[in-house]
């Protein structure tokens, strides 16, 4: 992951799978976020014959994206997490601040490259049903038009 790479197919299927189809989810429902992520994925989710009512495709431009990913920061004490531009944190706490290794440009755009190529095939999967959302707005404007398709 921290190279840019996604986590195989087969352990994220078992993974949704095994979530999927505990109480909770089967009483109140689900969002998943980044997945599916590829075909087989896509077609894992379609047989577990949930019902699904939405795919939301986010979308922005990539060097968006890699300035909101790459300005992630996390405070190790709180589990807060900020922006070094939208969303800054307190002076007090700058120092003790992380980042995660694969918010770099170089993953990011590894991970934008790799999600470009498998859209189309889990897009089609799930074409009755996409919904496409402008997310080039701020967290609130972007929120408020998700909302409408929960």
């Amino acid at each position: 992951m921290s190279a840019g790479g996604l986590v195989s197919d087969d352990i994220m299927i078992g993974l949704i799978r095994e979530r999927l189809n505990l109480p909770d989810v089967l009483e109140k429902g689900f969002i998943l976020d980044g997945f599916p992520r590829t075909k087989a994925q896509g077609e894992a989710l379609l047989n577990l014959n949930l019902e699904i009512s939405a795919l939301l495709l986010l979308e922005v431009d990539d060097d968006t994206v890699v300035e909101r990913i790459c300005g992630r920061r996390i405070d190790p004490v709180s589990g807060n997490i900020y922006h070094l531009t939208f969303d800054p944190p307190p002076e007090d706490i700058i120092d003790r601040l992380t980042q995660r290794s694969d918010d770099c440009e170089e993953v990011v755009r590894s991970r934008l490259q790799k999600y470009q190529e498998n859209l189309d095939s889990v897009e089609s999967l799930f074409s009755s049903i996409v919904k496409r959302i402008d997310a080039s707005g701020d967290k609130h404007s972007v929120f408020s038009q998700v909302e409408v398709h929960l």
